[in-house]
């Protein structure tokens, strides 16, 4: 039986200077059954015609803008793959990392997703902290952690997700306009088993353009988060309680973004993920290591990063 098929999608909203760099990651993966599939999401130019990367996987549909939820709940009902993963426009995989993903989810079939380690990157992409993601015993505290933690337990782009697990539970739900994924993982981590890998998988970006930073985000959040509070979260004290926590997590954010400069953002990531930041790196893109690995893993004549 050969490779299952993974679909990787892209989805974007002017996120020109980085684009490539996420596409290239993708591309270049040491696991090669990939479905590659991008949405536009109104983008202006058109993303299309800042594309270096040509790869015959890679599908790339235009859309009015609406939002992030929409482009993946459209491009998600036209996803091939026994396994879904969503990679950021400015994020980046390491070349090993569906790789590394699937063979945990083929050991597993009853395994809803597969989370792993992410480091954080700049916008020149060096990194600049290693955050680490908990390893959760239970349900309840996965749960906990994804509605009212100071770091989400997970990212889009370190998850690998068994297709089926999300169709059983219902995709992404429109309504859930900034909180999109983290609907989607509470749902699938009740009713499915996950892991998490100690292994580095991906590369988190952050940048003065993020929306994570802007203030509409943040109360838009609050009101995402809420909600899921109240669909998943037991006990008639406990509501009021997590939803104050929320709020007040994300308030804070707000206020750290607000008044401090961007290359202090690190110091707050570090802080709360209990591991120092990393000073004097270099881009992990101009990195030989990473980019000999790269070319080596490619087999579809890819440009260069």
């Amino acid at each position: 039986m050969g490779e299952p098929l993974v679909t990787v999608l892209t989805p974007v909203f002017n996120n020109h200077n980085f684009i490539n760099e996420a596409l290239e990651s993708i591309v270049h993966q040491s696991y090669q059954n990939l479905q590659i599939l991008v949405v536009d999401d109104g983008s202006e130019p058109a993303i299309s015609k800042v594309l270096r990367v040509n790869d015959d996987r890679l599908q790339i549909e235009r859309m009015p803008h609406k939002g992030m939820p929409f482009g993946l709940i459209r491009r998600l009902e036209l996803a091939k793959g026994k396994y879904f993963v969503v990679v950021d426009s400015d994020d980046a995989l390491i070349p090993k990392s569906i790789e590394t993903t699937v063979r945990i989810m083929e050991k597993n079939p009853r395994l809803g997703f597969c989370y792993g380690e992410l480091n954080l990157m700049d916008e020149t992409g060096k990194v600049y902290a290693e955050p680490r993601f908990a390893f959760y015993k239970s349900k309840e505290s996965f749960i906990r952690a994804a509605t009212v933690g100071p770091l989400s337990p997970c990212k889009h782009s370190s998850t690998l997700m068994r297709m089926d697990a999300i169709k059983e539970v219902g995709g992404y739900r429109p309504e859930f306009i900034m909180s999109h994924d983290t609907d989607l993982l509470v749902r699938l981590a009740k009713r499915f088993e996950f892991h998490h890998t100690p292994e580095l998988l991906a590369y988190y970006r952050t940048h003065s353009n993020n929306v994570t930073g802007n203030i509409g985000y943040r109360i838009r959040a609050i009101v995402d988060q809420s909600r899921i509070i109240n669909e998943n979260i037991e006990g008639f004290f406990r509501k009021p309680v997590y939803i104050a926590g929320t709020t007040a997590i994300q308030l804070l954010k707000v206020f750290y973004h607000l008044f401090t400069e961007h290359r202090y953002h690190s110091n707050l990531g570090s802080f709360l993920s209990g591991r120092k930041e990393i000073d004097n790196r270099e881009s992990i893109f101009s990195n030989k290591i990473f980019s000999n690995q790269l070319a080596l893993y490619s087999k579809h004549g890819s440009a260069n990063l």
